[in-house]
């Protein structure tokens, strides 16, 4: 397997990830509690939260020798039965020229009215979609 990454790419991502730990740090440093545990995954879950998450391709299929990368920044905040999260992504994808693109994707929000309580074992909520055309790029 070749495994090439592009220097625009890894430090369009680098700087995103030290600025957002930078100003988090605080945050960070805190021990989390177990429920907080429990509930780190849960798109659902009924406590205000920021997280920051990496996907990287390292092999695109058509083409071996490019990759892929998106940083997503998240914050989630309830309210009363509520739950509403907007997500930014920040990919770095190959294009039809030598270069990559890195920029803003399209930004999206939903609001979940949550039908059980956060105690239940099984969480189910509906609610709306929206999304922002806040892509830079058209290749974003």
């Amino acid at each position: 397997m070749k495994l090439t990454v592009g220097p625009r790419s890894v430090g369009f991502t680098l700087t995103v990830c030290i600025v957002v730990a930078g100003a988090f740090m605080p945050v960070l440093a805190q021990q989390p509690s177990e429920r907080e545990l429990k509930q780190a995954n849960n798109p659902l879950a009924d406590f205000t939260a920021f997280n920051v998450q990496n996907y990287w391709i390292p092999e695109l299929y058509g083409l071996p020798d490019e990759n892929a990368n998106t940083t997503w920044a998240r914050f989630v905040v309830p309210v009363d039965r509520w739950v509403i999260r907007a997500s930014a992504p920040l990919p770095t994808v190959p294009t039809a020229e030598a270069d990559s693109k890195s920029g803003l994707g399209d930004i999206n929000a939903f609001a979940a009215y949550l039908l059980t309580g956060p105690s239940k074992p099984r969480q189910f909520g509906v609610g709306p979609l929206l999304v922002a055309p806040t892509a830079t790029d058209d290749a974003l």
